[in-house]
Formats: C-alpha cells, sequence, structure tokens
C-alpha cells in the first residue's frame, strides 16, 4: 500500500515538471517574436530628377592642316602643345624641285608671250634664232622630267616612291612634253611665215603656259604652311626631311574653344534636347554649359549617344580633362525614402508594419537621387520599418520604439 502511494506521488510531480518545462519553451519562442523597431510614416513628395555622366573635354574644332603637293619637309616651325597665333609658319617643303617648276613654267610662258607678239608683227631672222633656241630649252627641259620620271618609276617599283609622287612625276613629263611639242611648232611656224588661224593657236598656247605658270606659283605659296586662325597644336604627324605626301596632315591645331562629350544611354537620350542648359564640373569647378548635339544613331561599340556640350570660352583647361556633367530633367512626385531602408535577396524590398507585425513588401526602383529612391510599391501613410530591419521577418509582431520613430519622422 506504502509503495503504490509513492509511484501514485512520483507520478504527479514528474507529470508537473513535464507540463511546467513545456510551456517555459513556448513562452520563450514566442518571446523571440516580439523585436522592438522605429518606422517612419510614408509620404508623398516631389524632387528635382537629374542625370549624372562622366565625360571629357575636347577641342570644338580641330584644323589639320597639308601641302597640296607631295615633298620633303624642310622645316617645322611649332611643337605640342603651342598657342599659334593667325598667320604664323607652321612648317615649309624644301623648294628646290618646286622653284624649278615654277622657273620652267614662267619661261615656257614668256616664250610663247614672245611668240604670239612676234607673230602678230611678223618674223624676222633674230626672232627664228630664238625660236630655235626656245624650242632647244623645251627639248632640255623634256630631257631632263623625263630622266626624273623615269627615276621616280623605278624607285615606285621597289618600294622607295609612292603612288601620289609617281603621279605627280607623270603629270609633268606629259607638261614639259607638250611644251617641247609647242616650242618645235612655233618654230616651224616662224620659219614658214604664220596665217590668222596659226597667230590664234600661238594664243591659245601662251594661255596654256600661263595657266601652267599660275598653278605652279600656287604650289609654291602652298609650300608654307601658315596657320588661318588662333590655337594650340594638338599633333605633328610629319618630320623633317622626311616626306610628305600631298593632302596628308601634317600639322594638327585645335581651336580655342572647348566642348565636352558624353555618351546618353537610350534610357536618358530623350529626356535630353538640344539647347538645354547642364552643370559641368572640372576639377571641382562648376562652368555652365548648353547641349550642342546629339547623335540619332548610337556609338557602334559603347550603343551611347554621342553628345557634345558647348563650353564658356576662354576655358583654362587640358584638351582630353574628365568632367562630370549633371543635367537637371524635371521634377517627380512619389513615395522617396532613404536607399539604406532597401533590402535585397535577388528582389528589392522593404518592412512595414501592418497590424502591430512585421510584412515584407517587394519594391521597384524608377530612380536614384543621391541617397534617396523614388519607389513604386509604397503607400502613402504606410509605416516603414526604419531600425531593427535585421532582426525582423515576415510576420514577426513588433513593438515601436517612440523616441526613435519620432527622430525618423523628423
Amino acid at each position: 500500500m506504502r509503495k503504490s502511494w509513492t509511484f501514485f506521488i512520483l507520478g504527479i510531480v514528474l507529470l508537473y515538471l513535464l507540463t511546467g518545462c513545456g510551456r517555459s519553451q513556448a513562452d520563450t519562442e514566442e518571446g523571440l517574436t516580439i523585436k522592438p523597431v522605429a518606422v517612419m510614416e510614408l509620404k508623398e513628395e516631389s524632387r528635382p530628377i537629374t542625370l549624372h555622366y562622366t565625360g571629357r573635354v575636347e577641342a570644338k574644332d580641330l584644323i589639320k592642316y597639308s601641302f597640296k603637293t607631295s615633298g620633303k619637309i624642310a622645316q617645322i616651325f611649332v611643337e605640342e602643345g603651342q598657342l599659334v597665333k593667325k598667320g604664323d609658319k607652321l612648317a615649309l617643303l624644301e623648294g628646290e624641285e618646286l622653284k624649278f617648276s615654277l622657273d620652267a613654267t614662267k619661261a615656257q610662258m614668256e616664250a610663247a608671250k614672245a611668240q604670239y607678239d612676234k607673230a602678230l608683227k611678223g618674223a624676222r631672222e633674230e626672232e627664228i634664232l630664238l625660236a630655235e633656241l626656245d624650242a632647244n630649252k623645251a627639248r632640255d627641259q623634256y630631257e631632263f622630267v623625263k630622266d626624273y620620271y623615269e627615276k621616280i618609276k623605278l624607285f615606285h617599283e621597289n618600294g622607295g616612291a609612292s603612288q601620289q609622287e609617281l603621279k605627280e612625276a607623270k603629270l609633268k613629263l606629259d607638261q614639259a612634253e607638250i611644251s617641247f611639242a609647242q616650242a618645235e611648232k612655233i618654230l616651224k611656224l616662224t620659219r614658214d611665215g604664220l596665217q590668222d588661224e596659226d597667230i590664234e593657236v600661238l594664243f591659245r598656247q601662251y594661255e596654256v603656259a600661263k595657266t601652267n605658270f599660275n598653278a605652279n606659283e600656287k604650289l609654291m605659296e602652298d609650300s608654307l604652311l601658315i596657320a588661318d586662325g588662333d590655337g594650340y597644336v594638338v599633333s605633328i604627324l610629319g618630320k623633317e626631311s622626311e616626306m610628305a605626301a600631298a593632302g596628308y596632315p601634317v600639322v594638327v591645331l585645335s581651336s580655342e574653344a572647348y566642348r565636352g562629350r558624353i555618351g546618353l544611354t537610350q534610357e536618358d537620350v530623350s529626356k535630353v534636347g538640344v539647347g538645354d542648359e547642364v552643370a559641368v564640373f572640372i576639377n571641382q569647378q562648376e562652368v555652365k554649359g548648353t547641349i550642342a548635339t546629339i547623335n540619332k544613331i548610337p556609338d557602334q561599340e559603347s550603343r551611347a549617344y554621342i553628345t557634345d556640350i558647348d563650353l564658356m570660352d576662354n576655358l583654362e583647361v587640358n584638351i582630353g580633362a574628365i568632367i562630370e556633367v549633371v543635367i537637371s530633367v524635371g521634377m517627380e512626385d512619389g513615395i522617396w525614402i532613404p536607399i539604406k531602408y532597401i533590402l535585397n535577396d535577388g528582389e528589392d524590398y522593404v518592412f512595414i508594419v501592418e497590424q502591430g507585425r512585421a510584412k515584407r513588401k517587394n519594391v521597384r526602383i524608377k530612380y536614384l537621387q543621391e541617397d534617396r529612391v523614388l519607389l513604386e510599391g509604397l503607400r502613402k501613410g504606410e509605416l516603414l520599418i526604419t531600425e531593427g530591419l535585421k532582426s525582423v521577418k515576415e510576420g514577426y509582431e513588433v513593438v515601436l520604439n517612440t523616441k526613435k520613430s519620432e527622430e525618423d519622422r523628423s
């Protein structure tokens, strides 16, 4: 009988202990879901929208100076980075061959003019002699140019002369051959006597000779490159004693006016227009700028729309300097919150308080301005959790930290 009472009492004690431990563990787990948090009430506000881009400084205009005839560079008068003024000398070709061609065409012109004048008066014995001398000169000139052409042709075949040089040598040969033929014809006409139609031919030959002389005179003038405006030397593409091909740039100048260049994304290009004013920061100095051009076709490599910005005149900056461009594109209304309150697990989301519990809400970031973002997916008046984010989960019961919430609202 005593043993039965003993087992009964032990059973009651064991049942009490088991029941008490179970309640304590449940109470502890329930306590873990009650979290203190701070909140802020969401409000709609209007904030300016700005686009931020990085670009570089470029010269507004680049002017490439080249010779109109091939030749060896005798002298370059400038250095890269140098400021030049309108009328300053840039580079010079060696003038020996040009001078020879000029003198030759001048002699041909004067001879043709003399023969024409004499034809009008009739030929005398001394005139026939002069015609013979002119014919001999023309023959010597033709043989000289023919020899020069053969040399250039040989150099070209061995890679020592360009196609342009060969072409120019052939042109000179053709001119010399024509002049020689004309001189011989004039000699024949002088000896045989001239008719009216012959005099007309001499006049036309004189006109051709005069045109050739004027062309060579212009080439002689163009053997000296002169700056036609103020600017800086961007690059020098030729060297002294090197051959310069006709039309190939030797000196490149930039204007004193500058522009900024950025690449707009496809999303932003429709928000910006030509003539819009922008803020440009160069070496932490702000200058005003104006959108000058926006390419209609994206760049093949970057897929960005190249946009040029006119900058103020007399800007002291180096070409290639990095710039930061800020473009204002208007105001945007909506729910703006500090970006630090947004969480991400593959999707952007926030926690709000709804009926005393934490509730997850997925959001979409529409704009980012400095430390604040404009969101889609939230409503005015909702309570956004701002403190205690790391300890709450969906459905957790929360208690508001009133003091901290007041600070966030302020």
